[in-house]
């Protein structure tokens, strides 16, 4: 939460650490309902074009100096303070400047960075430009007020919320948590959860607060489910009791003398007798305690003022070149310097005093001039300008510009083959349809307002050239899986990726108005590998070649009348043998032998098919319970014809998971074999709504030409759509791995 937010009473502050939300309380997009007003340029400082784009990852006041500026590109004759100007996301914030005049060597300005952290990023975006009559911070005097009380201390609060774990099985259609978790407890395993917080220069005196924000593991009829107990520096100081499995805030209070000096050990575990597998997940833990006026790092502090007037002094600064900023930020857009604040030095201690007299409580900022924070990163971005409506294509291609030599070749593949395009990188994207922020909302701004504003034709293919993960931000050392975002959503089973979410645009139902497919790799040269595929698959399709009417069709055993034979025959092989296909069928139904199955599915690989499919139980990288075809069976292969390979089973597109990869990622990434595209879901789908999308999706596929591989999966998502299925996971979640303008039935 920000700083401001944290004011709790009169007294009060956010910690040194602290977990930042969506700077102001503002959803970074809008809903996305389907209209054609839902999508539009969302690019901050447009008024200026302001293009120098400033990143920033912590709360708190900012300086950047005329070094920086022209390092970054800025021509330094430009650096004049009246016409400078600072937007972010929507509003223009007030900046200070040295100088109004001509930036000389030791020149800067100041601004108040507000927080952001979203499941994709923990960096907030702010844009520089130049233009006369911008928002500046308002100067009032902090002189000390006679007669008035001084403060020496207040309440400080350090949260702890780390993004340790990731539980995707739990709750998975809950969508009112991001499903990371600080910690994980459970009382029959013995599983606490033990850490560290800061708590330096508690006072001895006075009450201390623990704030806990926790889901309940498990929710037991008729009995009360969970108990946390909180330990700190191993003394029991309170528990926390509550029911079912929903969000749950509760408050231990305890003696500020329990704490340590500088850091204090928290351990909670479960104690609920009557429930020996009592489970719980920690999202967060707030420690409030007293502590003295005095700065946290010998540079800065931040805290929470009182009503009326008051003196406040701020002890323990180390140094004061270039002096002291002192800053109201109760509004952070536009914050408020302080001025004649007095400084005293003892012995190379140096204290801030200043008075103010504030109906309500206020945020301020005492920093020393030299202990003010550096952004993260400044640079110059010159904009594509993607929403100019004069635009026209039928393919997109969105990826990062480090793909632009594969991608470029497949742009020119998809020209020269008739249709009209545009290359969209990922991070042009960001800048112009989520302010610069990154977030997979933006991906859907742009395909919407593409869609809805650009002339028609209207787009019908978009490519996503990258892997994304469920861990954008690398909480578990895996971020460089974060090529191009994951939309992370509901399912029965897990908290899982939804690709066909970014192409449902138009109206508010979960039928796809365009169709979508990735490539999800993490290099430019492992892109090359895919396209190299597709360029050899089309010219194959093209030509001669008995394989162009082979397939070879997989079935799982029918458990518990799931019915995979009689759906392969009635949704797949129903629309193959009247179009003159030679089918191989591999039941294991009619035979149960796996070693057979498996060599009758690499033979149709090895020996050229159109079109392998399976039906079944699955898992992320292996078709049936005994595994007759797994991902290291795929590595094995040599084929030179590729087949599309369409899978109508649970989990084989899980391709978000950093720690592993799914058999269709492993399909379609294989070098010089394996499959040209797959189609795989994400979810734990349904046999029965997975039937639907077989009977479009292969229907469309041995349709009259042209036919590209995007056309078969709309038939698919609309074969389940119109039987009645408007809201069903798999409209969200089955998957095209590869290329959706693959041209698999020419004219």
């Amino acid at each position: 939460m920000s700083l401001l937010n944290n004011l709790m009473g009169a007294l009060c502050v956010t910690g040194v650490v602290v977990l930042a939300t969506v700077a102001c309380g503002q959803d970074l997009l809008p809903p996305m309902d389907g209209y054609a007003d839902d999508f539009a340029l969302r690019r901050a400082g447009i008024d200026v074009d302001a293009n120098i784009k400033l990143s920033v990852s912590q709360e708190g006041l900012h300086k950047v100096t005329r070094g920086e500026l022209v390092a970054a590109g800025v021509p330094a004759d430009r650096l004049v303070g009246d016409q400078m100007r600072l937007f972010c996301r929507t509003w223009e914030t007030a900046i200070y400047v040295s100088t109004e005049g001509l930036f000389g060597a030791d020149d800067f300005f100041l601004f108040w960075a507000q927080p952001y952290e979203s499941t994709y990023t923990k960096t907030n975006v702010y844009w520089f430009g130049f233009g006369a009559d911008g928002q500046r911070m308002d100067q009032r005097s902090g002189l000390l007020i006679p007669g008035d009380p001084a403060i020496v201390s207040y309440r400080h609060r350090t949260v702890y919320s780390p993004e340790l774990m990731f539980f995707n099985n739990f709750m998975p259609n809950d969508s009112s948590f991001d499903h990371w978790f600080a910690g994980f407890m459970s009382g029959g395993t013995n599983v606490n959860n033990t850490f560290s917080i800061w708590s330096g220069n508690r006072l001895d005196s006075g009450t201390a607060y623990a704030d806990l924000s926790l889901h309940g593991g498990d929710d037991y009829a008729g009995t009360l489910d969970h108990i946390t107990s909180v330990k700190i520096n191993g003394t029991t100081v309170g528990s926390l009791t509550y029911d079912g499995r929903s969000a749950f805030t509760g408050r231990v209070s305890f003696a500020s003398s329990t704490l340590g000096t500088t850091s204090t050990s928290v351990t909670l575990n479960q104690t609920q007798t009557g429930n020996a597998e009592d489970r719980a997940y920690l999202e967060s833990f707030t420690l409030d305690f007293e502590r003295p006026l005095a700065s946290v790092d010998d540079a800065t502090l931040y805290f929470g003022g009182a009503t009326g007037g008051c003196n406040y002094v701020v002890t323990g600064f180390a140094a004061s070149a270039g002096g002291f900023h002192v800053v109201d930020a109760s509004d952070p857009v536009s914050p408020v310097i302080l001025t004649d604040c007095a400084v005293s030095n003892v012995a190379g201690s140096y204290t801030v005093s200043f008075g103010d007299s504030a109906p309500t409580a206020r945020l301020y900022g005492v920093v020393a001039s030299a202990g003010a924070a550096s952004v993260d990163r400044i640079e110059h971005v010159p904009f594509r300008n993607l929403a100019l409506t004069s635009r026209q294509a039928e393919y997109i291609l969105i990826c990062p510009y480090a793909f632009r030599t594969s991608a470029y070749r497949l742009l020119k593949r998809r020209y020269l083959g008739g249709l009209s395009v545009v290359v969209a990188p990922i991070e042009d994207i960001y800048n112009e349809f989520s302010y610069g922020i990154a977030d997979a909302g933006a991906v859907k701004q742009f395909v919407g307002f593409a869609y809805h504003h650009w002339q028609a034709p209207v787009p019908k293919y978009v490519l996503l050239a990258g892997e994304g993960t469920y861990d954008p931000k690398g909480n578990l050392g895996m971020s460089a899986d974060n090529v191009l975002p994951v939309r992370l959503g509901p399912s029965s089973w897990r908290w899982t990726a939804t690709d066909n979410w970014f192409v449902q645009v138009s109206g508010m139902d979960e039928l796809i108005d365009l169709s979508v497919g990735r490539i999800p790799v993490t290099t430019d040269a492992a892109l090359g590998v895919v396209v190299d595929k597709i360029a050899a698959y089309e010219t194959a399709i093209k030509g001669t070649g008995t394989w162009k009417k082979k397939a070879t069709l997989v079935a799982d055993n029918d458990t518990v009348d799931q019915g995979f034979k009689a759906a392969t025959e009635a949704e797949v092989a129903s629309h193959l043998s009247p179009a003159g296909f030679s089918i191989v069928k591999s039941y294991l139904d009619d035979n149960p032998d796996v070693s057979l199955a498996r060599t009758m599915i690499a033979s149709g690989f090895a020996n050229g098919r159109f079109l392998i499919t399976f039906f079944g139980h699955g898992a992320v990288d292996f078709w049936t319970g005994e595994q007759v075809w797994t991902s290291s069976d795929v590595q094995a292969l040599s084929n030179t014809v590729y087949p599309i390979v369409a899978m109508f089973t649970c989990q084989t597109g899980y391709f978000q998971d950093p720690a592993q990869e799914c058999i269709s990622e492993t399909m379609l990434e294989r070098s010089a074999a394996g499959a040209v595209a797959c189609l795989g879901p994400s979810i734990a789908a349904d046999r029965d709504y997975s039937a639907y999308v077989a009977d479009g999706f292969v229907g469309k596929l041995v349709d009259a030409g042209p036919v590209r591989l995007g056309d078969a999966l709309v038939a698919g998502m609309t074969a389940l759509f119109v039987h009645g299925n408007q809201f069903r996971e798999e409209l969200r979640a089955y998957h095209i791995f590869g290329d959706p303008a693959t041209l698999v039935r020419p004219e």
